[in-house]
């Protein structure tokens, strides 16, 4: 089960639309790209003569329009295309939905589930934005999951790691890993 406040949510399913509003606008510009690529019909000229507008010394000029508005549907689909790798997404800081992914490796495991809980509580209360994975399943699918997503930062805690006091704190954009203490852990990520 993944633990998701409402904001965080709320948040996804805004990105969620948008992704949709972006693969909607690019299936509507392809459709008047072919649409453009039709040969004219003697009603299009037709059209064409009534599209006229008076210059400054009375002559006809043709009216010209465009639109370059880029809104966010069309945003997300732009950072995905300038920030992603072939794992997945790379969201930057400033507009990743969540801040950090918190994977806990052996669910069902009482100190595992006690430190991720424990961690997940303390990012919360220091302001970061946190996407718990706590679901039944291998490493390596939680793993690529979470690289797939993209958040910019990744914690682990598995039972390894707990023996010795220690998470894995993963920077998703340069793959860099450091093992630290959980306090250490709610530091980096809130500062």
């Amino acid at each position: 089960m993944l633990l998701i406040p409402r904001t965080q949510r709320i948040a996804l399913l805004r990105a969620k639309s948008a992704l949709q509003d972006a693969e909607n606008q690019q299936q509507r510009d392809r459709e008047e790209a072919a649409a453009a690529e039709e040969p004219e019909t003697p009603q299009d000229k037709k059209g064409d003569e009534k599209e006229q507008k008076l210059g400054e010394s009375g002559e006809d000029i043709p009216l010209e329009m465009g639109s370059y508005g880029i809104g966010v549907s069309r945003l997300v689909g732009a950072i995905i295309e300038a920030h992603h790798d072939d794992d997945g997404i790379i969201w930057p800081d400033a507009v990743a939905p969540f801040s950090a992914g918190l994977i806990n490796l052996k669910p069902g495991d009482s100190a595992c589930d006690g430190a991720a809980d424990d961690l997940y509580q303390k990012l919360i209360d220091a302001g970061v934005d946190v996407l718990m994975d706590d679901r039944e399943g291998r490493a390596g699918v939680k793993f690529a999951d979470m690289d797939l997503i993209g958040l910019p930062w990744q914690v682990v805690v598995g039972p390894k790691g707990l023996k010795d006091g220690i998470v894995e704190v993963k920077n998703r954009a340069t793959g860099e890993r450091q093992e630290v203490i959980p306090e250490d852990a709610v530091k980096k990520l809130a500062g």
